[in-house]
């Protein structure tokens, strides 16, 4: 697993290289917990490398493959994932956001037909989220498709020179402000 931070743009991404985890009902990495939608297992490897040859994320519920949930600890603003599979059977691919009361606040989805093989990036952004769902409806209504990549930030913290134009800017007005008072005065 590798997890790289940016600290300008507070953006993290989670690829699953490292992970060996078969069969758990939860993986947490960094700020992040997966888990099976509707309850089930997750897997990294028993299903073999993503189709670009990296490891992914498969979920696995009672019956078949089901979508996978993130939930992000203190929330974001914007999540993306690459979604894909092999040249098995079309996938309607999906990535949902929600917030703390289950609301879905974006949606993002793409079409892969059966000669596909790959993945595709999915992206939504909304304030406010504390977890996303991502996976796809292929074969028999599963979601049998690789989650890898899993990358999530926020507005973050603003660089000094963002700080240094805010406060110049305010005081503009601040001093806009004053010049107008003494004029009507």
């Amino acid at each position: 697993m590798s997890v790289a931070a940016s600290t300008a743009d507070a953006t993290t991404v989670i690829d699953f290289n490292s992970q060996t985890s078969n069969n758990v009902a939860s993986l947490t990495i960094g700020l992040v917990t997966f888990t099976a939608e509707g309850g089930g297992t997750l897997f990294t490897t028993d299903f073999g490398p993503t189709p670009n040859g990296t490891t992914g994320l498969v979920a696995r519920g009672g019956s078949g493959f089901v979508p996978t949930r993130a939930t992000i600890a203190g929330g974001t603003s914007s999540v993306s994932v690459d979604i894909g599979d092999y040249d098995s059977d079309d996938d309607s691919l999906f990535l949902r956001l929600f917030d703390s009361s289950n609301v879905l606040l974006a949606t993002a989805t793409a079409f892969i037909p059966a000669s596909f093989t790959g993945l595709v990036t999915l992206s939504a952004s909304a304030p406010g989220t504390t977890y996303a769902v991502f996976g796809g409806v292929g074969l028999g209504g599963e979601s049998n498709v690789y989650g890898d990549n899993f990358t999530f930030g926020s507005a973050g913290v603003p660089e000094p020179t963002t700080w240094a134009l805010m406060i110049a800017g305010f005081g503009l007005v601040g001093a806009t402000l004053r010049r107008r008072s003494h004029l009507t005065a």
